[in-house]
């Protein structure tokens, strides 16, 4: 009986010291990176979940998790834990992932090279695009609105409400509508529009330093161009340059205008006040006679103009680094790497509204070059840069498209919205 206990003992020994021990490794890639469990005999389907800003990517281990003493390899901005039923590779990135077993070796596969395309039809004239790619130094989601050409018509460009101040979400002023974007730039601290904003042929706000900006005018194609400002007032013997119109003007302006969107503090101290219908015209010299109003842009403008900028591309080329400096924007908005939203022009006539995801782990959002690359890669010949970074935001189809860069929607003063069919 003794004999028969010890023999089984022994045995229970040698096989225990013949089980493998798993051995866990991380192994870094160019396009694929791979954290490998040596010892294995089965897996499980593994899965994705965020956790704040980082990726999980989980590895069940159904047969032999690795023991509580395994020694863990370091991951380059990441970790390695070993959890209840397997293990957990955690990274700054959302990657696409799979899990192989070949040789006793279990390995979770991420993919960090390759690009993705979807496409859904959101009614007869307009389409969806989503657009992942993967790159080792964080992927990149873009969503897009392509607008056929025979559907231009529908672009229009909304404001939040009359007032400078007014601000509403992207969703607020999409509401019903095929699709919305956001516009263009304004003083995030209750501030008025940031450029030119006209709608239905009133100016709200002037174009500011010969920026670029989007063209709409009824029964033509959307043109984007520079906006130089060349307004005036007018009488018989003078010819007064508008400086701003409901702005707060410099100390040494000649003229402004306000009209019923102002709703600012008096800032026309020393400034005459003339009433041109329902507009209050700000002027230093005394009028001689009645005034006129003289609106002027180079190119002309249209009836509804919104200003943004840089320009990204022009007749097909990558202008942009040119575009910030002509346009003087400064270099961090150039160089920074956040959301992004935008307008181009296809040959055809198309119209292509993109926004580009900034939310870790899901997009690490994109530079000013980077962000013309996506129109070039889309076939657009002209395209220009909108407000960016917490105000990006896209609806589409009725629902939010990715996630804005300040984790919940931003109200904004303006927004382009294709209107349903």
């Amino acid at each position: 009986m003794l004999r028969r206990l010890a023999t089984l003992v022994v045995a229970g020994l040698l096989l225990t010291g013949c089980q493998r021990r798993p051995v866990v490794s991380w192994q870094p890639g160019a396009a694929e990176s791979v954290l490998a469990v040596a010892g294995i005999e089965r897996i499980a389907e593994p899965s994705i979940r965020v956790e704040g800003n980082q990726a999980v990517y989980r590895l069940p281990l159904p047969a032999a998790r690795p023991r509580p003493n395994t020694a863990l390899p370091r991951v380059a901005g990441g970790s390695v834990r070993l959890v209840a039923d397997g293990i957990e590779l955690l990274l700054p990135w959302r990657f696409a992932a799979r899990a192989e077993l070949a040789g006793g070796t279990a390995r979770l596969i991420v993919t960090t090279v390759g690009t993705t395309r979807r496409e859904t039809a959101l009614d007869a004239g307009a389409t969806l695009l989503t657009l992942e790619q993967a790159r080792p130094d964080g992927p990149t989601r873009v969503f897009a609105v392509r607008l056929a050409a025979d559907q231009a018509y529908r672009l229009r460009l909304c404001a939040a409400g009359r007032k400078m101040t007014a601000r509403a979400t992207v969703a607020t002023m999409g509401a019903n509508h095929t699709a919305a974007v956001n516009g263009g730039y304004f003083d995030p601290d209750d501030g008025p529009p940031l450029g030119a904003l006209r709608l239905d042929g009133e100016w709200v706000s002037q174009p500011l330093l010969n920026r670029t900006c989007l063209l709409l005018e009824a029964g033509q194609r959307p043109r984007i161009d520079a906006l130089a400002w060349q307004s005036e007032l007018q009488t018989p013997l003078l010819k007064l340059p508008i400086e701003a119109v409901n702005h707060t003007p410099s100390d040494d302006a000649e003229c402004a205008v306000t009209s019923e969107w102002w709703d600012g503090a008096d800032a026309f101290r020393g400034m005459n006040r003339t009433m041109l219908g329902k507009l209050a015209i700000h002027h230093r010299a005394t009028l001689d006679g009645t005034p006129t109003l003289v609106w002027r842009t180079d190119p002309a403008a249209t009836s509804n103009v919104l200003g943004g900028g840089p320009r990204l591309l022009r007749e097909g080329q990558v202008v942009v680094s040119d575009a910030v400096e002509a346009e003087q924007f400064r270099r961090d908005v150039r160089d920074s790497v956040t959301a992004r939203s935008g307008v181009g022009l296809l040959p055809d006539g198309s119209i292509i509204l993109a926004f580009g995801e900034g939310w870790a782990p899901y997009s690490r959002g994109f530079s000013l070059a980077e962000w013309a690359a996506v129109f070039h890669d889309l076939g657009c010949v002209e395209a220009m840069n909108l407000d960016g970074s917490r105000s990006a935001t896209m609806v589409a189809g009725g629902r939010l498209q990715g996630r804005p860069s300040a984790g919940a929607p931003a109200e904004v003063a303006n927004a382009l919205v294709v209107t349903a069919p």
